[in-house]
């Protein structure tokens, strides 16, 4: 095979290099400029969502000359957030809301579909539907939809997972699986979900059902039904017997089944089930990490390579030896130091979207033709970042004060002897199965470009690294999980690489609790903290947020926060101000439903009170984060300010 040629385009910003702190926050603040790359079975057009302002449109590109043929723009606060190849030549599309309580889009259920060529844009699901008649005369039907596959051997219908009208807010709520035709909007039932509450669905090439599964509500783990001709849903996996199984490829009856499974291991491994739908069979597992992801052989009956992340990206070749995996593979050694999975390939297997990326570069997109052996650049996420401008995110590992192993991330300024830096502390929120990772990430990159280290703590609580590091934080979050990020800090200044005069602490969500938090019950160790969105009375917030309307959010509440009054006001910062001394910044959106505003205002009052020098930035129109890349630019303005007062990087002008 002819060696693989790589066709690099380098965007460039500047007339020649810059120093690390003459580039703009704005570089930081803004959203990427393509958010998926999406090839057609065929290859000759790729589809992509990009973000324009407070919205963001799906473009359709022909590769021949990268002409855009296609638009959907969906207005003020509307976003493409998914894209589908329904056919050769019809894309769909699901729609997000950034109108809402939180910071990113969420889904709004509805979807919509347009022709290559720009022709035929149809409304086809969606709470917008009852009323609206396609131009073919069918009425569109109201819900709340997401798509389950695109049906590659149907070119006329795509399957979508639907709970009607409002019902999608109601915990009773039963899943209906629908075929629905991409021109006509017309739909035909499937089945039914085995279970109460929105359900998901894996389904194999011809479209039949194969597997339902969804969270209990009560217990708050997975349960996996399996679907039997004969017998209809079969429970097989539940999170209360043991075993957690997801789910993830089969391509036609009687072909192999993968799933990750959590079955004799806390850790979720990449497993294959057997005919007899109880026997699995472990493929691959990792000593540290869960399962992240997996590669498959187009006809899906092969798994190519499993995917973890124990700090980098590592993938296990399962079977390096298949064509297709010999065609990747290929890539590895084409992009040293980074990370490169496909995104997206042709029906035959023959040409891919591939994203290369590493925690300098935030991600290069390429379309690689396996038979030519040759890799040709499109597109860049953020192609106004040079990498060779960013800071090392190291992976680290340190010893918690029980003897647990606890990882993490620290990022380190460029051209800086790593001696004795000032140093911020940067929790990250969820907290439950939320992890970082080893990615480009705007805010430690920021910070680092001014000067200052960066860590990230994947304290216990955090997703990815098995289910015993998970659960043991449960009811913990001002006990263990702070625990694991001041022992963190701890480790940096022993390490020699953090002043421990000059720590500071910053998080948003549970990242705002944990450094209120931190603050207090470590008041010699912080010079200063930041509470962005956080939670500083657990048992206000509690009664108050958007959390509480679903029986899932109580229970999660109730089994990983806690119950006990007096346990909720031990764990809360604001009952323990008097041990503060870090002057504080607090940041809110008004607009905030998961963690209200009044949040922040209870903690303003209380500090006032004991007149305690802080800080206040408030947008009236953000809500759970800032979205709006002005008041992020704002929000680093004054960070760097309040960071550069109390430990002063001072690493240039911002």
């Amino acid at each position: 095979m002819k060696m693989l040629q790589v066709v690099l385009v380098c965007l460039s910003f500047a007339a020649g290099p810059a120093a690390a702190a003459d580039i703009p926050l704005a570089h930081f603040a803004k959203w990427p400029e393509f958010n998926q790359i999406i090839l057609s079975p065929d290859g000759t057009h790729v589809a992509t969502s990009v973000p324009d302002g407070e919205q963001t449109n799906l473009a359709v590109i022909r590769l021949a000359d990268m002409k855009v043929t296609a638009a959907i723009k969906g207005g003020r606060d509307t976003h493409v957030a998914r894209i589908w190849w329904a056919s050769q030549d019809r894309v769909v599309v699901a729609l997000a809301s950034s109108a809402g309580p939180l910071e990113q889009p969420y889904l709004t259920g509805e979807i919509m579909a347009v022709d290559a060529d720009g022709t035929d844009m149809s409304y086809l699901f969606g709470y917008n539907g009852p009323g609206k008649i396609t131009r073919l005369g069918h009425e569109v039907m109201g819900g709340y939809a997401q798509v389950v596959s695109a049906l590659d051997r149907d070119d006329d219908h795509i399957l979508v997972a639907s709970v009607h009208g409002r019902e999608v807010w109601l915990d009773t709520a039963i899943t209906m699986l629908y075929r629905l035709n991409i021109r006509t909007a017309r739909t035909s039932a499937v089945t039914q979900a085995p279970i109460e509450g929105f359900s998901s669905f894996v389904v194999d090439d011809d479209g039949r059902p194969r597997f339902a599964f969804a969270e209990d509500k009560e217990t708050l783990t997975t349960r996996t039904f399996r679907y039997r001709a004969e017998g209809g849903w079969q429970e097989i996996g539940s999170g209360r017997k043991g075993a957690e199984l997801v789910p993830l490829r089969t391509a036609a009856e009687g072909a192999p089944v993968f799933l990750s499974a959590r079955v004799g291991s806390d850790r979720a491994c990449l497993s294959e089930l057997g005919a007899n739908g109880s026997e699995i069979r472990r493929l691959s597992c990792n000593e540290v990490a869960d399962l992240d992801g997996a590669i498959f052989s187009t006809d899906g009956r092969v798994p190519l390579a499993a995917i973890y992340q124990p700090d980098r990206i590592a993938i296990d070749w399962l079977n390096p030896e298949h064509p297709e995996a010999v065609a990747l593979r290929k890539l590895e050694n084409a992009f040293p130091g980074q990370a490169v999975v496909p995104t997206s390939r042709t029906e035959d297997g023959s040409k891919y979207i591939v994203r290369a990326f590493s925690d300098r570069n935030p991600g290069d997109y390429y379309f690689y033709d396996a038979k030519a052996g040759k890799a040709q650049y499109l597109f860049s996420s953020r192609g106004w970042i040079d990498p060779e401008q960013m800071a090392e995110r190291r992976p680290i590992r340190f010893r918690s004060r029980d003897g647990a192993t606890i990882h993490g991330y620290l990022t380190l300024p460029r051209g800086v002897e790593e001696k004795k830096l000032p140093l911020i502390v940067h929790p990250h929120g969820g907290p439950f199965g939320v992890r970082d990772e080893w990615e480009w990430e705007a805010d430690p990159q920021m910070l680092a470009s001014r000067g200052y280290a960066v860590l990230q703590v994947n304290y216990r609580g955090s997703g990815g690294y098995g289910s015993t590091h998970h659960e043991a934080a449960r009811g913990k979050w001002g006990t263990m999980m702070i625990d694991d990020i001041t022992d963190g800090a701890r480790w940096t200044v022993e390490q020699g690489i953090a002043d421990p005069e000059r720590m500071c602490i910053y998080g948003g969500s549970y990242g705002g609790y944990a450094s209120l938090m931190s603050a207090v019950r470590e008041p010699d160790l912080y010079k200063c903290a930041v509470g962005y969105v956080g939670v500083y009375d657990l048992r206000s917030w509690m009664s108050d947020t958007d959390v509480k309307d679903w029986k899932a959010g109580r229970n999660y509440m109730r089994q990983y926060v806690g119950d006990d009054p007096e346990t909720l006001k031990a764990q809360s910062p604001l009952q323990h101000l008097d041990r503060l001394k870090a002057p504080v910044f607090i940041v809110h959106g008004k607009r905030d439903e998961r963690v209200p505003y009044s949040q922040a205002t209870q903690l303003r009052e209380a500090l006032n009170k004991r007149k305690h020098p802080y800080e206040w930035l408030v947008k009236s129109d953000e809500a759970h984060g800032f979205y709006r890349v002005e008041a992020r630019v704002e929000l680093y303005e004054r960070l760097l300010a309040f960071f550069d007062e109390h430990i002063g990087a001072n690493r240039g002008e911002n």
